[in-house]
Protein backbone atom coordinates (compact mmCIF):
# COMPACT_ATOMS: atom_id res chain seq x y z
CA UNK A 1 0.00 0.00 0.00
CA UNK A 2 2.75 2.83 0.48
CA UNK A 3 3.65 2.21 -3.24
CA UNK A 4 0.66 3.37 -4.21
CA UNK A 5 0.45 6.23 -1.50
CA UNK A 6 3.67 7.27 -2.79
CA UNK A 7 2.09 7.47 -6.37
CA UNK A 8 -1.04 9.04 -5.63
CA UNK A 9 0.90 11.87 -3.74
CA UNK A 10 3.13 12.78 -6.41
CA UNK A 11 0.16 12.86 -8.92
CA UNK A 12 -0.56 9.24 -9.86
CA UNK A 13 -3.16 7.05 -10.85
CA UNK A 14 -4.59 4.03 -9.40
CA UNK A 15 -6.51 1.26 -10.15
CA UNK A 16 -6.89 -1.30 -7.45
CA UNK A 17 -8.67 -5.13 -7.26
CA UNK A 18 -9.17 -6.22 -4.26
CA UNK A 19 -9.63 -9.40 -2.72
CA UNK A 20 -12.66 -8.99 -0.35
CA UNK A 21 -15.83 -7.27 -0.83
CA UNK A 22 -16.04 -3.24 -0.88
CA UNK A 23 -17.72 -3.24 2.42
CA UNK A 24 -14.74 -4.72 3.80
CA UNK A 25 -11.30 -3.96 4.45
CA UNK A 26 -8.90 -6.82 5.02
CA UNK A 27 -6.72 -5.02 7.07
CA UNK A 28 -7.82 -1.99 9.36
CA UNK A 29 -4.78 -0.11 8.28
CA UNK A 30 -5.52 -0.02 4.72
CA UNK A 31 -8.95 1.48 5.47
CA UNK A 32 -8.67 5.07 4.78
CA UNK A 33 -6.13 4.40 1.91
CA UNK A 34 -8.85 2.12 0.45
CA UNK A 35 -11.58 4.21 0.90
CA UNK A 36 -9.54 7.33 -1.38
CA UNK A 37 -8.72 4.82 -3.81
CA UNK A 38 -12.83 4.10 -4.01
CA UNK A 39 -13.76 7.49 -4.24
CA UNK A 40 -10.98 9.82 -6.50
CA UNK A 41 -9.64 6.44 -8.08
CA UNK A 42 -10.82 2.75 -9.03
CA UNK A 43 -11.81 0.15 -6.84
CA UNK A 44 -12.74 -2.95 -8.12
CA UNK A 45 -14.25 -5.70 -6.17
CA UNK A 46 -15.62 -8.77 -7.85
CA UNK A 47 -17.39 -10.18 -4.53
CA UNK A 48 -21.00 -9.14 -3.14
CA UNK A 49 -20.98 -7.00 -0.07
CA UNK A 50 -20.44 -9.23 3.36
CA UNK A 51 -18.68 -12.30 1.04
CA UNK A 52 -16.73 -13.74 3.94
CA UNK A 53 -12.79 -13.42 3.65
CA UNK A 54 -10.99 -16.42 3.06
CA UNK A 55 -7.14 -16.76 1.23
CA UNK A 56 -9.27 -18.48 -1.47
CA UNK A 57 -10.63 -15.48 -2.79
CA UNK A 58 -7.06 -13.79 -3.40
CA UNK A 59 -6.45 -16.00 -6.74
CA UNK A 60 -9.43 -14.77 -8.05
CA UNK A 61 -8.78 -11.43 -7.80
CA UNK A 62 -5.41 -12.35 -9.19
CA UNK A 63 -6.78 -13.60 -12.30
CA UNK A 64 -9.04 -10.35 -12.86
CA UNK A 65 -5.95 -8.55 -11.95
CA UNK A 66 -4.29 -9.88 -15.06
CA UNK A 67 -7.24 -9.40 -17.44
CA UNK A 68 -7.56 -5.89 -16.59
CA UNK A 69 -3.80 -5.12 -17.39
CA UNK A 70 -1.11 -5.76 -19.64
CA UNK A 71 1.75 -5.77 -17.09
CA UNK A 72 2.12 -6.42 -13.71
CA UNK A 73 4.80 -5.57 -11.75
CA UNK A 74 4.82 -7.38 -7.99
CA UNK A 75 6.62 -5.04 -6.05
CA UNK A 76 6.78 -7.53 -2.97
CA UNK A 77 4.84 -10.55 -1.66
CA UNK A 78 6.10 -13.16 0.84
CA UNK A 79 4.34 -16.46 1.22
CA UNK A 80 1.96 -15.00 3.49
CA UNK A 81 0.30 -12.68 0.99
CA UNK A 82 -2.34 -14.59 -0.83
CA UNK A 83 -0.54 -14.09 -4.23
Amino acid sequence: MVIIFVSLVNGGKTIVVIGTPLNISFRASNKGLRDTIGREYLLISQFKENTAISPKNFPFRNRTTAIINDANIIIKASENTCT
